[in-house]
């Protein structure tokens, strides 16, 4: 039994919906929150439950991926393999730099506009960056579907 294609397949569906989610549900949250402070703690709480999520979608991609390599790897298993370490590097930076040092800057906000501007800065890169990882997630389907499509 090949556990490689379903492996593969749960973690980067699960990883793309829940970026399309997030993406679809910030603009409804900042919009109809009492206040933007509330909006960015309440969206801010969703983003930390889902770098769990993504952390173990990555681990099961990656591995699904593996075990579907051609041997020798074919072209598109390498781009697969780009676009999806393309995902784990943004994953990586976000969780590890970029979320870490927004959340200390949060509480020094109120007292520092040199704060703000490097939170907004930050804020700035971390939304380009998940909309990159959720484009590359994007290619990556498309790419992995075409790929796995057998004649009829």
């Amino acid at each position: 039994m090949k556990f490689g294609p379903p492996l593969f397949w749960l973690g980067l569906s699960l990883w793309v919906g829940g970026l399309a989610a997030l993406a679809v549900s910030a603009p409804t949250v900042f919009r109809n929150a009492p206040s933007r402070e509330s909006a960015g703690l309440i969206f801010g709480s969703m983003l930390r439950s889902f770098s769990r999520v993504e952390i173990a979608c990555a681990l099961l991609a990656a591995a699904g991926l593996v075990l579907t390599w051609n041997r020798p790897p074919s072209t598109v298993d390498w781009i697969r393999a780009g676009l999806l370490a393309l995902m784990i590097v943004i994953l990586v930076g976000l969780q590890a730099w970029i979320v870490p040092t927004m959340e200390g800057l949060r509480s020094q906000m109120g007292d520092s506009e040199a704060a703000r501007g490097r939170f907004q800065s930050l804020h700035r890169i971390s939304e380009g960056l998940y909309k990159l990882s959720l484009l590359s997630g994007l290619a990556l389907i498309v790419i992995s579907a075409w790929s796995s499509r057998r004649p009829a």
